[in-house]
Parts: structure tokens; C-alpha cells; sequence
């Protein structure tokens, strides 16, 4: 099956794409990074997949364990920031599981994702999705399905909780837009006895964009985290760093926490690496 018939199995005959809003560049090398650029500034695609990072390097002199080898990504961190233009590079795992070649190429990239399928597990659609690095703050092991009739993905939830869990934790909030909770009252809002689970569901909900947080000041000086939806105001409270209440989105510090996001503090494009061994199958 080639590649345009896994496309019609996937649906985008029906998803109103037009002829040529998805291109194959099957020759591209970063030897032809002028002419990706001239590409793009004519046509100011949104995304771009560059499959694999080894591949693409063949025939240019690169010794991809230096420590300058991820030199190379630089051009293409230029083409994304200076043409709105996210681009996510798909790079293989060594036989130990861990990241090929030389950590610079982790180095220059914003987000690094990791997708392993579990060992031992006899559903070989079954797929871990971990963020390695994250320079938007997201964090943490999800599980995906994949399908074998149209090559789709369905999300089924964060590793060791479910997706029922935290679909629970965020209608809990976004359904009232004019309160703030403790991971506490998120619990009992949802039927939980374990406040330790659903706290790790706001959590999750929160890098991912779902709900937001604020600090409040507790009587003994503590500082107590609220959850609340994006609506969310209240007269006289602030953010940054102004007490009693401080905003702590973006305040996370990712380099101790690391979890493809596509923006930045300046809405700029991120640059991302994507580290996939789907084990002995090929992955779509």
C-alpha cells in the first residue's frame, strides 16, 4: 500500500483538503535547506514533518556524535520562528531505549517526545507517549491506541490514570466558571477518595491547557494551589508575583519537570524532535 492509499484510508478524501495542501518532499537532505526555506516562503505551510533525522542528514558530513552535531537544526529553528512555521523531526531510539546520536540534537530543540510500545504487551497497537523535554512545561507518560483500519489515534489517558479520570477533574471546573478548588474539593466534586490521583489529573489537565492555577496565601504563610477554568476572575486579584494570589502559569520549571506544543511565551513556533521505535512495525 502506498502512501496516497493510506491516505484515502485515513479519510482526508473527506476532509475537504484541496489537491496540494499536503506535499512530499521524498529527495529533501539538509544540504537543501535554501531551498526548503524559498518552499516555504512561497507557500507559508503551517507544519512540516522531516522523516528521519538520520536519513535526512545521508550524504553531509556529520558525525552525528559530536558535540556540535545538532548544529544542523539551527537552519531549520530559523525557517519556523521566521515563518510561523512549526516543524517536528522524527529521530530512532538505540537498542537500550534511550536517544541515538548526540544529545546536542536534544539541545536544540524546544519539545522532545518519546513513542515506545510496551514491552510484553500482546497488543501491538497499544503505544507509550512520554514528553522528555518541554520548554512549554508539559510533562508525563499517556497511553495511545492506535488503529490498524485508518492508521488514527485515539488518547486514552494519562499513565495511571484514565482518560473517564480526567475528563471527570476538568468538567469538575469548567462547569463552574466562577469558582476556584483544592485538589480536595476537586475530589469530592468527582466521587474520588484518592485526593493523591486526582491531584495528579489536575495536574495533567493544567500542562495540557485545560484548566489554569493560582497560588493563594494559607494562614501559615503556605502556599496553597487553586484550580480553575480559563473564565475564571475575581476583583482585586493579580498575577506574577504580587501577593496574596500569584498566577503560576508558565512558571514552571521545565528543565526539573520535562512533558508536540507549538508555542512559546513570544507565540513563536516551536521546533520539536520526535524519538519513535515502534519496535518491529513500521509506524504511521
Amino acid at each position: 500500500m502506498d502512501t496516497s492509499e493510506k491516505l484515502g484510508v485515513i479519510g482526508y478524501a473527506e476532509s475537504g483538503l484541496e489537491p496540494g495542501d499536503i506535499e512530499f518532499w521524498e529527495t529533501w537532505r539538509f544540504a537543501h535547506m535554501t531551498q526548503l526555506e524559498d518552499y516555504v516562503r512561497k507557500h507559508k505551510p503551517s507544519f512540516i514533518a522531516i522523516d528521519s533525522l538520520t536519513a535526512c542528514l545521508a550524504g553531509m558530513d556529520v558525525d552525528l556524535v559530536r558535540s556540535n552535531a545538532g548544529d544542523v537544526l539551527y537552519g531549520l529553528r530559523d525557517i519556523a520562528n521566521k515563518y510561523s512555521c512549526s516543524i517536528v523531526i522524527l529521530h530512532h531510539l538505540n537498542k537500550s531505549g534511550g536517544l541515538r546520536d548526540s544529545t546536542s540534537f536534544v539541545d536544540n530543540v524546544s519539545e522532545v517526545v518519546k513513542l515506545t510500545r510496551p514491552e510484553n504487551n500482546p497488543d501491538p497497537n497499544q503505544f507509550v507517549f512520554e514528553w522528555l523535554k518541554s520548554r512549554s512545561g508539559l510533562t508525563g507518560k499517556h497511553h495511545l491506541q492506535r488503529s490498524a483500519l485508518n492508521y488514527g489515534w485515539e488518547y486514552q489517558g494519562p499513565a495511571g490514570g484514565s482518560i473517564q479520570e480526567l475528563d471527570g477533574c476538568i468538567n469538575a471546573i469548567v462547569n463552574r466558571p466562577n469558582e476556584r478548588f483544592t485538589r480536595q474539593q476537586v475530589a469530592a466534586l468527582v466521587g474520588s477518595y484518592d485526593i493523591a490521583s486526582t491531584g495528579k489529573m489536575l495536574e495533567v489537565a493544567r500542562r495540557q491547557g485545560f484548566i489554569k492555577s493560582t497560588f493563594q496565601d494559607g494562614p501559615n504563610d503556605e502556599k496553597v494551589r487553586l484550580y480553575h477554568s480559563f473564565d475564571y476572575k475575581e476583583s482585586g486579584w493579580t498575577t506574577s508575583d504580587d501577593s496574596p494570589i500569584m498566577s503560576t502559569e508558565g512558571s514552571d520549571d521545565s528543565s526539573e519537570e520535562p512533558f508536540v506544543a507549538v508555542s512559546d511565551d513570544n507565540n513563536k513556533p516551536k521546533l520539536a524532535a520526535v524519538d519513535d521505535k515502534p519496535s518491529t512495525e513500521e509506524w504511521f
